[in-house]
């Protein structure tokens, strides 16, 4: 009897690019299928594990965007199309929390003791804007938990949270504004903003 056996194949990933990448930004993936014996056709997929794309085994890319930080191996996986054999290969990627840095403003500064003061934090990243998670502000001492809480916010879709209080005695404040990050955004701590109060006339 006659057997026929396929051809045998290899696959690589050639390229993953940005490297480190932040948590859901696109990563474009370039792998290759060769042979020893004609161009393999069919279909290959990228994967990291828990999310994947796909693209014919002639493009040679597709993009993928892993959705958590992390060391993550990239599996191109050659699926075989007769007469080819599958086969596939792998990289190591790094994904990292996209750095971020935080500043508070005051609506009034100084301001007479009693008065509502509204401070305002906005978080930059630039990767793209924060959209979720939570800012403390604080008085005095550091991040993520100030000697005094004035209150924790959730950022809004342009990075911004605000508090207000009007129980600052009179004298310096140190206020600071901590933004405890999330599963794409790394934390950050606000410079110190002297708020003064003064007394009442």
């Amino acid at each position: 009897n006659h057997r026929v056996t396929l051809i045998p194949t290899t696959t690589a990933v050639t390229g993953d690019d940005p490297d480190p990448s932040f948590p859901g930004q696109p990563v474009l993936v370039q792998y290759s299928v060769t042979s020893l014996l004609g161009t393999p056709a069919g279909t290959v997929t990228v994967s990291d594990g828990s999310v994947s794309c796909s693209a014919s085994a002639g493009a040679g890319q597709c993009t993928l965007t892993p959705t958590s930080a992390g060391i993550k191996t990239l599996t191109a996986t050659y699926a075989g199309q007769s007469p080819f054999g599958g086969s596939s290969g792998n990289t190591s990627h790094q994904v990292v929390l996209a750095p971020t840095a935080t500043l508070v403003s005051s609506s009034d500064n100084p301001a007479p003791q009693g008065e509502t003061v509204t401070f305002t934090a906005q978080v930059f990243s630039q990767f793209q804007t924060p959209n979720a998670g939570n800012v403390v502000f604080g008085d005095g001492g550091g991040c993520p938990t100030p000697t005094t809480s004035l209150g924790s916010q959730k950022v809004d879709g342009n990075g911004v949270a605000t508090v207000s209080t009007k129980k600052l005695t009179t004298g310096t404040h140190n206020i600071i504004a901590c933004y405890l990050g999330t599963g794409a955004f790394a934390p950050s701590e606000s410079p110190v903003l002297f708020q003064q109060i003064t007394a009442k006339k």
